[in-house]
């Protein structure tokens, strides 16, 4: 597996199923690039089989605070962030590509929700 770019998010036991969603619908749409999830021990083997590496998240730290270490989780030399409640509707790579650590976010009228962040 290429580790130079991949996709990153964040799961909590109530919306794991959100991230679930996210990894299909990236696989579906962009199957080389990779997808790894921040989660608690409880999830591995929940979310493993939809996810090509899973990072347990380190206990001292709480709700939004694992955002502040991305970079320490990251498997990847260029990370994007992809919050758990999106869903991918086409292929992402040409965005994965060109984006040079600029932070997009992107909505259509509050149905869709995208963070895209490279780290």
């Amino acid at each position: 597996m290429n580790l130079e770019y991949g996709v990153i998010t964040l799961a909590i036991p109530k919306d794991y199923k959100k991230a679930i969603a996210l990894a299909l619908t990236l696989k579906e749409h962009s199957p080389n690039l990779p997808i790894s999830i921040v989660c608690p021990e409880s999830l591995q083997t929940k979310v493993a089989p939809y996810f090509d590496r899973v990072i347990i998240e380190r206990a001292d730290l709480k709700g939004f605070e694992h955002k502040l270490y991305l970079d320490e989780y990251s498997p990847y030399q260029k990370t994007f962030f992809f919050d758990a409640d999106i869903l991918i509707i086409k292929d992402i790579n040409p965005i994965i590509k060109n984006g040079q650590g600029v932070l997009m976010l992107l909505g259509v009228e509050g149905l869709l929700k995208v963070l895209v962040h490279l780290v």
